[in-house]
């Protein structure tokens, strides 16, 4: 049977989570944030002209921070949002900009970047967002601004402010908490009392003259955010972790953990040039995001960082972000192994579990079956606790949210019984079979089956009539096949497995 909590356990987890949530304040509560969050294309680029040997600039390698653009993020579970407006030919854009004062031995002094996505469609994907989820806070943090058009580093005017707040109040202003509604600080409100006065947090970096305008700048939402400006994902680590230690935890300001690697010089000037070789941002974020884990194992003092801050976001800071908060989005397996008469319930031989998913587009396939592609998601190996004799087992799964298909198989003889399984996310609750219904016998001994006459209108009724290596959990059929053989299983024929209460893989 299935039951739907929420619509999807990452693209909306505040939702899912809400009533957890509503009562938190924000410095309790740990979301995803996307470092650079516009630069998922790059475009019209600044170069150097250095004569007979050519032009030198900025490339993707050295400005793309991420792979999706917002729309996309917001599906992935990001919620804050590192946008950084510019003025290029008269249109508000997106930038990756810094002052370069040399390059090469090349005295260069000025504002060097690329252009990514407009900033209408950036507000335009938000307001989207905000629409169809009444219950999903975003935070946009608007800051760097620049202005192509002018010499040096191309500060905002009042003119270039005004032009950019214009544009956000005209495309969010049904969702944009405001200034004036607000009877108490940001960080004195509740989640839900947030959600009262809009779904959208829009600040500001303040340009002289401005105070007229209605908006809420950086002061109101205090945020701790200091990058650790290195290219070595150990000391970027233990930076962040230090930081968070002294400074995470405190209930007047956000702590961003700011999980990003730093590209050298002389990797900014190499990739993507006639130079050739060095990092690229995006190989940096593969090193670092690789390392998600670490944040559940850290402790550093208790303290939750409240904003998880990376590049090429890809829906894995939001799974673990989640778990660090214990608003998991992960699912888990639950197998219930009792029954009344039986003296242990469990088994001391080897039981592992692999979770399969639809693959993605980009993704190389585990198995193909029937024209869909299937990949691994998770694999468990062995699940603890069955040798301890428990009547249930809890299996956590992290990388569960769009599991189609679970393969439980087993090692040896020592037989083990199942009758219910269940598999449990934010968004479903799935289950298989039922207390005091037939199961299946796991095992590799031919002699490992349980007879139960007396629950059954039939005297030879059996529970399981013949032992099994392997048990193939469906989600879509909501259906359960047990197999014998065990390479068979594991390989290709896993998706041939019959709905046969005898069936084998075919």
């Amino acid at each position: 049977s299935l039951v739907n909590y929420c619509r999807d356990a990452i693209a909306t987890w505040m939702s899912c989570n809400f009533e957890t949530l509503r009562g938190k304040k924000l410095y309790e509560i740990s979301m995803p944030g996307s470092h650079d969050a516009g630069m998922y294309t790059a475009r019209s680029c600044s170069t150097v002209d250095l004569g007979p040997a050519g032009d030198i600039g900025p490339e993707e390698c050295s400005t793309v921070t991420q792979k999706y653009d917002i729309a996309e993020q917001l599906l992935l579970g990001a919620r804050y949002f590192d946008v950084r407006p510019m003025i290029y030919r008269g249109e508000l854009v997106i930038g990756h900009y810094s002052w370069v004062e040399e390059a090469l031995g090349i005295k260069i002094q000025r504002m060097m970047g690329c252009v990514g996505g407009t900033l209408a469609e950036i507000l335009k994907d938000v307001a989207t967002f905000a629409e169809g989820n009444p219950r999903e806070l975003v935070i946009l943090s608007l800051s760097h601004y620049y202005d192509r058009g002018k010499d040096g580093r191309g500060r905002f005017d009042t003119n270039n402010f005004e032009m950019l707040h214009a544009l956000v109040e005209k495309t969010l202003e049904p969702y944009l908490v405001k200034r004036n509604s607000l009877n108490s600080d940001l960080l004195d409100m509740t989640y839900e009392e947030i959600l009262e006065q809009g779904n959208v947090i829009a600040l500001f970096k303040p340009v002289d003259n401005t105070d007229h305008l209605e908006y809420l700048d950086h002061d109101e939402l205090p945020i701790y955010d200091k990058y650790s400006k290195t290219d070595s994902v150990n000391k970027m680590m233990n930076d962040q972790f230090s930081k968070l230690r002294e400074y995470g935890g405190n209930p007047e300001q956000l702590f961003l953990l700011s999980w990003t690697l730093t590209l050298s010089e002389t990797d900014s000037v190499k990739c993507g040039t006639f130079l050739g070789g060095g990092e690229s941002i995006k190989s940096l974020a593969q090193e670092a995001n690789e390392r998600f884990s670490e944040i559940l194992r850290r402790k550093d003092g208790g303290n939750l960082p409240n904003i998880v801050y990376t590049d090429f976001i890809d829906g894995q800071s939001t799974k673990f972000t989640l778990m660090k908060s214990g608003l998991s989005s992960a699912g888990h397996f639950d197998l219930d192994l009792k029954i009344d008469d039986m003296q242990h319930y469990g088994t001391k031989d080897d039981v592992c579990l692999k979770t399969f998913g639809d693959c993605g587009p980009d993704e190389a396939s585990d198995h193909e079956h029937n024209g869909r592609r299937y990949c691994l998601r998770d694999t468990v190996c062995p699940i603890q606790g069955l040798d301890t004799g428990a009547a249930h087992v809890k299996i956590e799964l992290p990388n569960s949210d769009d599991a189609s298909t679970f393969l439980l198989w087993h090692s040896g003889e020592d037989a083990m019984f199942i009758d219910v399984a269940y598999f449990v996310s934010p968004g479903s609750k799935i289950q298989w079979g039922r207390n005091g219904g037939k199961g299946w016998s796991l095992s590799t001994d031919p002699k490992d089956t349980f007879k139960r006459s007396r629950m059954w209108p039939f005297p030879d009724e059996v529970y399981a009539k013949e032992s099994y290596r392997m048990v193939l959990f469906d989600i879509e059929a909501s259906r359960w096949t047990a197999c014998k053989t065990g390479g068979g299983c594991i390989e290709d024929a896993i998706f041939d497995c019959n709905w046969d209460y005898k069936g084998d893989c075919k």
